[in-house]
């Protein structure tokens, strides 16, 4: 293996080449070769893409640190290893020469991150100003010290990376956040509120906060990334789905929680948007386990808190914190009963095999969310987010509507949000390229659903096998969301995958372009080369083709081998060749040499990080 480091330094740099393994009891010399500059240009480009802040390859400098050789063996294991002619071939810069020639790669940067972290140490400056004019009844009310502290520690953080000269992307983000909601709390401190919520049980705090966020908001979170304020404003164009997001933070247990929004009302003429248009759903946070991820990083080990679930029922997930453990709701005929997330499979129910996963039947986990928002409770100190989605109707006037959201408890009301929505004066166009705006973007994920002629498949839960309503909910919702997921349904069943692609139009997909995934029921070109499965796979594109036609599917995208590299990748040009004969495209998640190997018959990249 090779150790190749960047400069500025980057982790994780090592790369094998040559031959895998030479195996247990070789007595033969066996030659270990490869080309470290192909590997090393991927160590820095990696470093520009995942590692180091606002730079290009033309930034990075780079340089071979050492040399690996890894033994693997078992305990006990006697091993003689013998090395000859350990040669590394290539130019040696000079030293001096070498680093002016690093050096000057990296001024255009170091520029603009001196001017980041002056705009970074303005901002703490500004906010440390602010809460140095905080009273103590204001300090004790909204924890002063935790956002002293998380102050102190921002300024730490600024002085180490001012030290080493650059910003990481791991860095950077949380930096930007950290500010964010210190200001957010500086304002909240040092403002004169009598827009809080009162009730008889007393008073709640409301903050207005980011729908989406790379800050996670927890029950215990302090603190809020977000306004205080009881004014929720949302602007849109006809069509849209458009969310805001607030944060309820009671001073004392508030039980039995109703929330109910009114129709909206335009400020100048009569026209109205039904109160069906505003939906709102409480933000469960629950357990993942392992680990989760969080702003680009992945947390954990060990099981960790993460705001992911938007609920009608908030009750349809029980969490506890102490043990660390989720309880479903399970919803029998003859009553509710709760069962632990990894108990389920214990109790003896049948399982039924679907590929690498698990269907569960529906009879035996009946799990259902509510159709509306239900009564919840809010323990005293915690925050409890609530997510609202505004779908603007196509045939509305453009202007300003007025709406709210009232509050309703067991003690009686506790107050309203006002909800105003401005629609903008024309209509979106559909999504384009940034480099031409004729060219169509899509929104791609991968999505594993497809329906199945097994009558015991069609009333499970499964990521992958779907009844026709659980497919229809996934596709409906995909839309709402501007998203076009990708196809898994098996191409070899003709009439199944027509039916699949009725319910794809009626979704809202109608003359959408499909792609398919590669997995255990997808479609993939494969790598094949001989002439009976090359004219195999052209006979199977030509079936989905006509499948495709007759559901007025303009395009349809083959999925390449994912991720190949090297021989693999190029193993796949007959298959792709082929493809395009038979009416296709091609798709694939692209890795290094893509490009330069497969470029002229791949029609689109996945083009990861």
């Amino acid at each position: 293996e090779a150790y190749v480091q960047t400069v500025p330094p980057n982790t994780g740099p090592v790369f094998g080449f040559g031959v895998e393994n030479v195996h247990r009891g070789g007595k033969a010399w066996t030659l270990v070769e490869g080309d470290i500059h192909p590997q090393a240009e991927r160590s820095a480009q990696n470093s520009v893409n995942r590692a180091i802040w606002n730079t290009t390859r033309e930034n990075i400098g780079i340089y071979l640190e050492g040399m690996v050789v890894r033994l693997f063996g078992e305990k006990g294991d006697r091993v003689v290893l013998y090395m000859d002619d350990f040669i590394v071939e290539g130019d040696v810069p000079d030293a001096a020469e070498y680093a002016r020639v690093v050096d000057r790669r990296w001024e255009p940067v170091r520029k603009q991150v001196e001017e980041k972290l002056d705009e970074w140490a303005t901002a703490l400056a500004e906010i440390g100003d602010a809460l140095n004019k905080v009273t103590p009844a204001a300090a004790d009310r909204a924890g002063f010290e935790t956002v002293s502290a998380n102050l102190a520690a921002a300024r730490k953080t600024l002085v180490a990376v001012r030290t080493q000269g650059y910003i990481r992307k791991d860095d950077h983000g949380p930096m930007e956040d950290t500010i964010a909601t210190l200001r957010f709390a500086a304002r909240n401190l040092t403002a004169d509120r009598n827009d809080l919520l009162e009730g008889p049980g007393g008073r709640t705090r409301c903050y207005v906060v980011k729908p989406t966020s790379s800050t996670m908001i927890l029950p215990d979170t302090e603190p809020v990334p977000g306004e205080l304020s009881t004014a929720l404003t949302v602007t849109a164009a006809r069509g849209e789905y458009e969310p805001v997001s607030f944060v309820l933070r009671p001073e004392s247990d508030l039980a039995d929680l109703r929330l109910k929004a009114t129709a909206l009302t335009h400020q100048n003429t009569q026209a109205t948007i039904p109160v069906g248009a505003v939906d709102i759903k409480a933000v469960k946070c629950w357990y993942q386990a392992e680990g989760a991820w969080v702003n680009k990083k992945r947390t954990g080990p060990g099981r960790v808190l993460i705001p992911e679930l938007l609920l009608n029922d908030d009750g349809l997930v029980k969490v506890d914190t102490t043990e660390k453990r989720n309880y479903l709701k399970l919803r029998f005929a003859e009553g509710d009963r709760y069962i632990g997330v990894e108990d389920i499979g214990r109790e003896g129910e049948d399982v039924h095999p679907a590929g690498n996963k698990v269907a569960w039947p529906i009879a035996k986990l009946p799990i259902r969310d509510a159709d509306t928002l239900q009564p919840l409770a809010i323990t005293a100190g915690a925050n409890k987010q609530f997510w609202v989605t505004i779908h603007v109707p196509s045939d509305v006037p453009a202007g300003v509507y007025d709406g709210r959201i009232e509050l309703h408890t067991a003690d009686g009301t506790l107050g309203a949000l006002t909800l105003s929505l401005t629609v903008l004066p024309f209509d979106l166009s559909a999504p384009g390229t940034f480099y031409d705006p004729a060219e169509p973007f899509a929104v791609n994920a991968y999505y594993n659903g497809r329906l199945t002629r097994r009558p015991e498949h069609r009333a499970v839960i499964c990521s992958d096998l779907k009844n026709e309503g659980q497919l229809r909910q996934d596709l409906v919702n995909f839309y709402a969301h501007g998203i076009l997921p990708t196809v898994n349904q098996m191409p070899d069943d003709t009439e199944l995958l027509s039916r699949y692609l009725e319910i794809f139009n009626e979704a809202g997909f109608a003359g959408k372009p499909v792609y398919f995934t590669s997995d255990d029921a997808g479609f993939s070109t494969g790598s094949p080369t001989g002439a009976a499965e090359l004219a195999a796979l052209s006979e199977k594109v030509k079936k989905v083709m006509a499948v495709a036609r007759q559901h007025g599917v303009p395009e349809v995208y083959v999925y390449g081998l994912d991720e190949a590299t090297d021989e693999r990748q190029k193993a796949q040009r007959a298959a792709w060749q082929v493809v395009h004969e038979a009416g296709a495209k091609v798709w694939v998640a692209a890795s290094a040499g893509t490009f330069e190997n497969m470029g002229d018959l791949l029609d689109v990249c996945n083009l990861g990080s």
